[in-house]
């Protein structure tokens, strides 16, 4: 009987220390945003299908390249949109004029090469918040681009390339520009006519291109 009763005065306390220990913790209070919250509205699946992919001659928005990523990477892509982006000049890439050795002293010293890599970005169509970088042009060409010009370029569709350039939607390494043309003395000029009459009398500067890597 004796351990009965000592059992149970035992079994009270525990009881009574668990509920203390409960009753110590603080409650949580409700939080109400003082605004309301409001989620993203779900994507119109059904409107991004009806985007167009490609135009009536075979060239592809921008929108079409980044849609068909696995179908195109590391092919080659003719793509066409404007330009929405333009990296900083360098003008002793871009300038045939610019005096790319200078005398110091008795010796000849090259200048002017810490730049960055030159690039656009052009977008297609216009309501689509989805663009490509363009590189691997000759630099001739950069000085002319403009916001807003239509670019027409055939090259390889890549998410890198050895110049250490990288775009979230990957990149086109052009090896033509087809609606543009510029000579050794950086005169430009564009259109599809006159720059294929370029390219076909020779006058065009041959394009840079570097063995692309994915």
């Amino acid at each position: 009987m004796k351990k009965i009763l000592v059992a149970a005065s035992f079994l009270l306390l525990s009881l009574c220390s668990c509920q203390q220990e409960l009753e110590t913790f603080p409650l949580h209070e409700r939080v109400v945003p003082k605004e309301p919250v409001k989620l993203p509205d779900h994507p119109d699946f059904a409107a991004l299908a009806r985007i167009q992919d490609q135009y009536d001659d075979g060239a592809y928005t921008t929108w079409g390249v980044i849609k068909n990523q696995k179908k195109l990477m590391a092919r080659e892509v003719r793509v066409r949109g404007r330009i929405t982006e333009i990296s900083d000049d360098c003008p002793a890439l871009t300038d045939p004029k610019f005096k790319r050795v200078k005398k110091v002293g008795k010796k000849r010293v090259r200048t002017g090469y810490q730049c960055k890599g030159l690039y656009v970005m052009i977008k297609s169509p216009e309501d689509v918040n989805k663009s490509l970088m363009i590189i691997g042009y000759h630099p001739y060409f950069h000085p002319h681009f403009k916001l807003g010009m239509e670019m027409d370029v055939s090259g390889a569709y890549l998410m890198s390339s050895n110049q250490f350039m990288r775009s979230r939607d990957g990149l086109v390494h052009a090896f033509v520009i087809n609606n543009m043309a510029v000579d050794k003395k950086g005169n430009f000029v564009e259109g599809d006519a006159d720059a294929a009459l370029w390219r076909k009398r020779g006058d065009q500067v041959p394009m840079r291109q570097d063995a692309p890597q994915n």
